[in-house]
């Protein structure tokens, strides 16, 4: 059965729907570092248009330490940015915990109430040509802590389902 929940993220002229609907191959070896996601990904903007439909992306093992690394951000764990790469590479994430800017010595002046930024992301999108070749090209897409709770809890109610069909092989 697949998952039928999709989250969609907007921000200016850009939308972006991400599904994982169900696991795909290497559910049979049970070995969740290489059983596959069925991911579809679509990016729409003024700018162009960006679609994968079903595409084994992202394994279940990388899944659930996307989720991970993002309870981390929200809850305030993580001190340094993070970088979180999959072995696919079609996404990438940075992650940027909440910075006290009185610290940074590059900072001159802090008006009061503004000392601290908040928590962010962005989301990397490398970019294939019509021939399915990656060329360099990247699409980086910012999240602010709306989006990363969606996404989020977007994961939180996706992996149940996924482990449900792992249990289930």
């Amino acid at each position: 059965m697949d998952n039928k929940a999709k989250l969609n993220i907007q921000m200016n002229s850009t939308s972006i729907e991400f599904a994982v609907a169900r696991l795909g191959s290497g559910l049979e070896e049970k070995d969740e570092d290489y059983c596959w996601c069925k991911v579809s990904l679509t990016v729409k903007s003024h700018l162009f248009n960006y679609k994968k439909t079903d595409e084994e992306i992202i394994t279940f093992y990388e899944l659930k330490e996307l989720y991970k690394s993002l309870d981390n951000l929200l809850n305030d764990r993580l001190q340094e940015p993070e970088f979180v790469d999959f072995t696919e590479p079609d996404l990438e994430l940075y992650l940027f915990p909440q910075l006290y800017v009185r610290e940074n010595d590059n900072v001159i002046y802090v008006k009061e109430g503004y000392e601290f930024v908040d928590i962010e992301a962005e989301l990397i999108i490398n970019l294939q040509d019509i021939d399915m070749i990656y060329r360099g090209e990247k699409y980086i897409y910012p999240l602010d802590r709306k989006e990363i709770v969606s996404l989020k809890d977007y994961l939180e109610k996706t992996i149940p389902i996924l482990q449900k069909q792992w249990d289930e092989a």
